[in-house]
């Protein structure tokens, strides 16, 4: 071997050699607790909410180079409860901005990830923030250099999520909760998203699975979501579609648009509510499939198209709601189309052998009073309905040609019935 080969054999080691002992300084020297400071800034500035680092920050270097996180805390400044919490959480860097002396985390990797989202009597949310009050801006970069984020995966993990709402009574838990994302950002480009879920109904003792796919786009500048070939699966049931939402920061405004497959409706109200269809109902002739279009925002919601397949059978929906109010109750209306309905399709079969005896369980109530009426939630409801189908049998009789307004104001009931047809003639009421 030549003597200037051995010299740039020399040179080249002790290059290398160089770079690994720098490195080495470098991560012993450098204590990565001194960052603390800045990320908890740089996450104040970007989102509105308060991050504690209770923990240690330490280096990594599986499955990527990085920082260990422990024991995070995330808090709403205008909210007593914590909002999160996590256990662990690892963020990849970018090696060379750190030999620069900056901090550009790329991924998030976190485990055991715990949200709370509690909805008070009054309807007020603690994860809504207050994205018009001024954060205190900082005198400076703060200690330990500057902080950026820019990540562009989101890998979470065995996170739970428990929600509690007074105002409705539901008391429920996400378990198992895994999101995944590659190429994520926040500069309004489209990046996937999966989710998927064990829900705990507590209130109702159920355990629902559930899972979501889409492509989403978001602007935090502009405070825009849109979520595109959306995937949403609570079986039997998988919708299809699209969501956006628009100035999310200010007066939120939302739209969109849903199909689903054909599903079994009497399994999905089994899943959802513990519904028992009874004896005489044909589960698997009884498919269910729709179509909506809706919009809303912070003063209600529209309902332009919904169309309901019933095993053929058509069924068009549209409607306003409008939420309460302290000089409103809930208002809503709604128009109802249909061509021609069997609704003893859809009802239990009376057993012939059975049909005359009476059933105990209908005298018999234990001592206990039967269900009163909901007049309380009839007196806060202001609703009007207008009706139109073709044809209805049901109990074994055809009725035509109907026409019904129904309304609800004031705690009062209103039906208005026009004449319909009744095996060739007509049936009228006063």
């Amino acid at each position: 071997m030549t003597r200037p080969i051995r010299l740039l054999l020399f040179a080249f080691f002790g290059l290398i050699g160089i770079a690994i002992l720098a490195a080495v300084l470098l991560f012993v020297l450098i204590d990565p607790n001194r960052y603390r400071p800045a990320i908890e800034q740089v996450v104040s500035r970007s989102t509105g909410l308060d991050l504690e680092i209770a923990g240690d920050i330490g280096w990594s270097f599986r499955p990527t180079f990085g920082l260990t996180i422990n024991d995070v805390r995330l808090a709403n400044p205008a909210a007593r409860q914590e909002l999160a919490s996590f256990s662990e959480i690892s963020t990849s860097l970018v090696p060379g901005r750190l030999v620069r002396g900056e901090l550009v985390m790329e991924e998030l990797i976190a485990r055991d990830l715990h949200l709370n989202w509690y909805v008070n009597a009054d309807g007020e949310s603690n994860w809504l923030i207050d994205m018009t009050q001024e954060r205190p801006a900082s005198e400076g970069p703060a200690e330990g250099g500057p902080v950026s984020l820019d990540i562009r995966r989101i890998d979470i993990s065995n996170a739970s999520l428990a929600y509690r709402d007074e105002r409705q009574g539901i008391d429920a838990r996400l378990e198992n909760l895994n999101i995944s994302s590659e190429n994520t950002n926040l500069g309004d480009r489209p990046f996937p998203l999966d989710v998927n879920a064990r829900l705990l109904d507590y209130a109702g003792g159920r355990e629902l699975q559930l899972a979501l796919r889409t492509e989403a786009r978001i602007d935090p500048d502009a405070g825009n979501i849109l979520l595109e070939s959306l995937r949403f699966t609570l079986s039997p049931m998988t919708l299809e579609g699209r969501l956006a939402v628009e100035n999310f920061r200010g007066d939120a405004r939302w739209e969109g648009e849903l199909s689903s497959n054909r599903f079994n409706l009497f399994y999905l109200l089994e899943t959802l509510a513990g519904y028992d269809a009874g004896p005489g109902i044909e589960l698997d002739d009884n498919q269910v499939g729709l179509q909506a279009e809706f919009s809303g925002d912070g003063q209600g919601a529209t309902v332009s198209r919904l169309d309901i397949d019933l095993g053929g059978q058509a069924v068009s929906l549209s409607g306003d709601v409008l939420y309460p109010r302290a000089d409103r109750p809930l208002t809503a209306a709604y128009r109802l189309d249909a061509g021609e309905l069997d609704l003893d399709a859809w009802l239990p079969t009376p057993d012939p052998d059975t049909a005359g005896e009476a059933d105990p369980s209908a005298s018999d109530t234990g001592g206990e009073s039967p269900a009163p009426l909901p007049f309380d939630q009839l007196a806060a409801l202001n609703l009007r309905g207008d009706h139109r189908i073709d044809a209805l049998r049901i109990g074994g009789l055809r009725f035509t040609d109907i026409e019904a307004g129904l309304t609800v104001a004031d705690g009062l009931l209103d039906l208005q019935l026009q004449p319909v047809g009744l095996h060739g003639g007509t049936l009228a009421s006063r």
